[in-house]
């Protein structure tokens, strides 16, 4: 009797690592096969040349429009895709936004896109281009690490949702220039 328990309690564990591994393996199937579908889409795309400023910031999302991520137009969803490009950007490297729309499709969308981009995914792409990536929830160390860094993301929930924008530090004036906050405009935050 004590036998037949041991092997019900495999054949159990089996069964419950079987239907787990599925669907992980669809979620992540469906999001790699959404992700290359929307970046043959998007590589075809020109980007409006009025959503980035002549820096090449991207700073009017609203004009992404012709671009998608998950299953959304980026112009709904991708503050998160955007706020990296521009902290590459602001760090002197290309980033081809169809490839990075694509990274964020295969391994950082949160509901399929529906919303958004998971802060860990952006995480993650920061750590594998080189930089020290940080996630901190603590309001009074996000000012210190901002500043420590230059260039940071930072991500912020309104009455709508979340939003991400680009933070880039100038110590000078002690203030922050705040990237696609809001449509087509660079606003200064005070430190």
């Amino acid at each position: 009797m004590r036998q037949t328990k041991k092997k019900h309690l495999k054949l159990t564990r089996k069964i419950v690592v079987y239907v787990l591994t599925s669907i992980f393996m669809c979620v992540f199937g469906t999001n790699l096969a959404l992700g290359f579908i929307n970046y043959n889409h998007n590589q075809n795309v020109t980007m409006n040349a009025s959503a980035y400023n002549k820096d090449g910031i991207i700073i009017s999302q609203n004009l992404l429009t012709n671009y998608n991520l998950g299953i959304e137009i980026a112009s709904e969803n991708s503050c998160g895709a955007i706020a990296t490009y521009n902290f590459l950007k602001l760090h002197n490297k290309e980033s081809n936004f169809a490839s990075l729309l694509l990274f964020y499709d295969a391994y950082g969308t949160t509901f399929h896109g529906y919303w958004g981009i998971n802060p860990f995914a952006i995480k993650a792409y920061l750590s594998l281009k080189g930089y020290n990536a940080q996630l901190t929830v603590n309001t009074d160390a996000m000012d210190n690490l901002a500043k420590e860094s230059d260039i940071s993301i930072f991500m912020f929930f309104h009455s709508s949702g979340a939003h991400y924008i680009t933070l880039d530090y100038n110590q000078e004036e002690n203030v922050f220039l705040s990237y696609n906050e809001h449509y087509g405009k660079i606003k200064k935050r005070q430190s």
